[in-house]
């Protein structure tokens, strides 16, 4: 039985491959042969060289289309796949092909298809490892999509119904980067200490636990506080999250607008004096939200940050 592809990893280069023509020619040549074959009465079929050709056609089918695959062309290969399965939906491999299938959507970029492809044939297949192939597949269709909340989930479910599955390190490992992005950083530091230490993920997830360790202890710019700050003093809620010419530029117009109202009061001109608190309102209240806005923008940021070191550590591929 050929072998299962794996769920994802690195893409290796494509293999050289046959002149348009020839490919063309191969495969219809095997689709030929298939077809005629298919019609023979079954008796003539049941011979043993009749089987060999069938098994002679069939690998040269499924041949075709892994190098198409291979050659990074995922429609036609996908086409050639279905082909395969139309003719023969009952070929001791057709879990494989069908998996082929749903990668083509997936290294294709089309995520929602490739998910609807992993999660038929999860549903569909009697073989634990193939359901966990597709899980991982499915979450990782997911956080390429930066639904983090739902690869998250879809990894902790996978992880929970096959507590033995060799893949256990990469859903464990996804579900903490996972978390990492929604600022989980608790609960991803639990995922990452999951993975085994046999596992050759278990440095860098050691080393990405104790970054969302660090980042549990960071403690975040409060909006009110900062937004209290502006208020009292405008453009302080701003400066001290680091964004001080928003901060300058706060306290100018608050400054000075509210100088133009003071200054219009005293000289008795009632229209500066309007002007001037108007414009004071308007600009206080935009500093206001401005002191609330600049912690938001500090602590993603920071969040931002992090990310970076942890993308920059993790070891985990996802094509």
């Amino acid at each position: 039985m050929r072998e299962i592809p794996p769920a994802f990893g690195p893409l290796t280069p494509p293999s050289p491959r046959a002149p348009r023509g020839a490919r063309a020619k191969g495969s219809l040549a095997g689709i030929a042969v298939i077809l005629s074959l298919a019609l023979l009465p079954s008796s003539t079929l049941a011979s043993g060289k009749k089987k060999a050709a069938v098994r002679d056609a069939l690998t040269q089918q499924r041949d075709f289309a892994d190098e198409l695959f291979d050659g990074s062309e995922y429609f036609r290969a996908s086409t050639e796949y279905l082909r395969l399965l139309s003719f023969w939906p009952a070929i001791p491999d057709a879990d494989s092909v069908r998996f082929r299938v749903a990668q083509c959507s997936y290294r294709a970029g089309r995520y929602d298809d490739a998910s609807r492809h992993f999660i038929r044939l999860a549903a569909a297949t009697s073989s634990t490892d193939m359901v966990d192939r597709c899980r991982l597949v499915i979450a990782a269709c997911e956080y390429r999509q930066n639904d983090w909340r739902a690869a998250a989930e879809e990894c902790s479910r996978s992880a929970a119904a096959s507590p033995s599955s060799p893949l256990l390190d990469r859903l464990k490992y996804l579900e903490g980067m996972s978390r990492m992005h929604l600022g989980r950083w608790s609960e991803s530091f639990g995922a990452f200490s999951a993975v085994p230490r046999e596992s050759p993920l278990a440095p860098s997830s050691r080393e990405l636990g104790g970054l969302a360790a660090r980042a549990e202890k960071t403690r975040p710019a409060s909006p009110g506080l900062s937004a209290g700050l502006s208020l009292i003093v405008p453009g302080l809620g701003q400066t001290l999250n680091g964004y001080v010419w928003d901060g300058v530029t706060a306290f100018i117009l608050s400054a000075g607008s509210l100088a133009i109202g003071i200054y219009g009061s005293s000289q008795g001109n009632r229209a500066t004096e309007t002007v001037g608190y108007a414009l004071f309102a308007v600009w206080h209240s935009a500093n206001v939200y401005g002191g609330a806005s600049a912690a938001r923008r500090a602590n993603r940021r920071t969040h931002e940050g992090i990310m970076e070191k942890a993308e920059a550590i993790s070891q985990l591929s996802l094509d």
